[in-house]
């Protein structure tokens, strides 16, 4: 359950951001990274329409984090952290 997911709005992730925050901030956690592969808006939109929607399982459902995720639920994850870029709209 120490596990941490970093989730990028896109499929290119900001290596220098995983680097840096698991050499200072988690040493002793593994950091999982994946893809939303769109807006935040869009998240925030499919979160808020499914009162009971869990993140986790939305993200596995995504086909660019099938196989990244596949060997984990949700019990996996202590943390979920999400990095988007803000695009006003």
């Amino acid at each position: 359950m120490s596990n941490i997911l970093f989730v990028f709005e896109g499929e290119k992730t900001e290596d220098q951001i995983v680097t840096s925050f698991t050499r200072h901030v988690f040493k002793d956690k593994t950091v999982i990274t994946c893809a939303f592969c769109a807006e935040i808006y869009q998240l925030h939109k499919v979160l808020t329409d499914d009162e009971d929607l869990d993140t986790f399982s939305l993200l596995k459902k995504i086909p660019q984090n099938k196989e990244i995720l596949q060997d984990f639920n949700r019990d996996d994850f202590a943390e979920i952290y999400l990095f988007f870029d803000y695009d006003g709209h």
